[in-house]
């Protein structure tokens, strides 16, 4: 027997307890449905027609905390064990201190489990920032993430640099990675501004510290070029130092919630160029190349920092204009200078993104996965 809630609870229960149904055969636990679960699974799985690619459902680690809460947990998961046929669980940047009750009752019931990570989440860097370290790095979490590389069936992850990293610590584990965001192109594209040339980044707070080394190079950059705007994009916020020196060529846009609402909104930015900038350490070296990827859906020239990262999905193409030396001035002056280089840039990155890293590939590659 449930026990007694208020109405409001009871509803949000059943809310929930709908998603798991008779069609329910893949169910993927998320830190929350944002960017990551849309981008490697929600984004995919119902780009493609096939039928079984409908049939998933997914719960939040706030959800867990929810009915965790109410003492519901139990019943919702009995629940599922009655009514849905579930063939897989996947865990995608999933932490939740309940994961040992998860994987244990997925074993009994003979169900093949999937870590999901896209980020080195075993090793929190303190420079990403008090409130994000704060967040990511809670030994409970960090347990729990342990736990799924090691007990989990497949750890299916977003680069080859991350793979053979965690695989080295868990030699016992099985990983498989692929591509990781795909390019779609369902967005109608504003053009290049032409009031003003607009450099701009896109990205969360969390990358304060990628954004800092070059503040002496876009202040050269706006100093030397009166015609150049500066622009960021996210939860990120302009260096105060810019906003103080050119408080009518800075501008933040705001971050937007739902991924294709980002996507969207990127899209209609007039931006003339885009940066990747990223410091050379661990937690960088294992990233994805997923600024690239957006970028080129708005039809942005991209200006990246040389590392494997975005060589790896360069692969001498000419798609990115990599930054030498460290001289982030140069190069972005070079590019400023050069509209012939960058509609190259342009060009070689929409060819290369919508052959090898559209929806399609990203879909089969998660049938793939789902399937082990």
């Amino acid at each position: 027997m449930l026990k007694k809630l208020k109405n409001s609870n009871y509803y949000k229960y059943q809310q929930i307890k709908k998603r798991f149904h008779s069609s329910t055969k893949f169910l993927i636990f998320c830190d929350g449905p944002g960017p990551t679960y849309q981008i490697s699974f929600k984004n995919p799985l119902e780009h493609s027609g096939l039928k079984e690619f409908k049939q998933f459902s997914y719960l939040s680690e706030a959800e867990i905390d929810y009915l965790e809460k109410n003492d519901l947990l139990i019943p919702l998961m009995k629940h599922i064990e009655t009514s849905c046929k579930i063939q897989r669980a996947v865990f995608t940047r999933f932490s939740h201190p309940q994961v040992g009750f998860l994987l244990n009752f997925f074993k009994r019931h003979n169900i093949k489990s999937i870590n999901h990570f896209d980020d080195l989440l075993i090793e929190v860097p303190e420079n990403l920032g008090a409130e994000i370290y704060n967040r990511l790095n809670v030994p409970v979490k960090i347990l729990a993430r342990k736990k799924l590389i090691d007990e989990c069936d497949l750890n299916y992850v977003s680069t080859s640099y991350l793979k053979d990293k965690i695989q080295r610590l868990y030699p016992g584990s099985t990983f498989f990675n692929g591509i990781y965001a795909a390019f779609t192109n369902k967005f109608e594209v504003s053009n290049p501004s032409e009031e003003h040339f607009k450099v701009g980044y896109m990205g969360s707070k969390g990358h304060s510290r990628d954004i800092e080394p070059l503040i002496p190079h876009i202040t050269e950059l706006l100093k030397n070029n009166e015609e150049v705007h500066f622009e960021f994009f996210g939860t990120i916020l302009p260096p105060k130092i810019l906003l103080e020196k050119f408080p009518k060529r800075i501008r933040h846009h705001c971050p937007e919630k739902n991924y294709y609402d980002f996507l969207r909104k990127l899209s209609t930015l007039n931006w003339n160029l885009a940066i990747a900038p990223l410091i050379d350490d661990d937690w960088n070296r294992c990233k994805a190349p997923t600024k690239f990827i957006e970028y080129t859906m708005s039809q942005i020239p991209v200006v990246a920092s040389d590392m494997e990262v975005y060589r790896s999905i360069d692969q001498g193409t000419g798609s990115i204009k990599f930054v030498e030396d460290d001289d982030w001035y140069k190069a972005l002056n070079d590019c400023i200078q050069n509209p012939n280089e960058r509609d190259i840039l342009r060009e070689n990155a929409l060819k290369l993104c919508q052959e090898e890293y559209n929806l399609d590939v990203l879909s089969k590659q998660v049938l793939d996965v789902l399937h082990l």
